[in-house]
């Protein structure tokens, strides 16, 4: 688990099952701002459960796919509706935005860092996020 100290509410939990892609999404959004927490997938619902100051969850359903992939997606927002989910995956190209739950999104891999940053500032306080140049 690779962990900052949560700033008041704009804590980012990160689950993707690549290394290389969890430590480079966890570094972009610590640069940026955010506090980050990475987990597997069968400890989002725990770490949601005792970290309230999470707001977006950036979930691979490549790696949430054991876990139920969509269908987990859509369980995390029953239980904690005002999270947002960015979804992202290599492997699917296009989801429709009815498949994604209500204040989700969803973005293909390669995910460009400035689309990444420009969905999960609006899910944090403004004046945590540093500015994105």
């Amino acid at each position: 688990m690779v962990s900052q100290a949560p700033e008041r509410g704009n804590a980012v939990l990160v689950t993707v099952g690549e290394p290389v892609l969890c430590r480079g999404i966890t570094r972009l959004l610590g640069e940026a701002g955010f506090g980050v927490v990475s987990e597997p997938p069968d400890r989002v619902w725990n770490t949601l459960e005792r970290r309230p100051d999470v707001q977006v969850v950036f979930a691979d359903l490549d790696t949430l796919r054991e876990a139920g992939g969509l269908a987990l997606a859509h369980r995390l927002h029953e239980r904690w509706p005002t999270v947002k989910l960015v979804l992202t995956s290599s492997r699917i190209r296009h989801l429709s935005p009815s498949a994604v739950p209500e204040n989700g999104c969803f973005v293909p891999r390669p995910v460009p860092a400035d689309l990444l940053l420009s969905e999960i500032a609006p899910a944090a306080p403004q004046e945590l996020s540093a500015p994105v140049c």
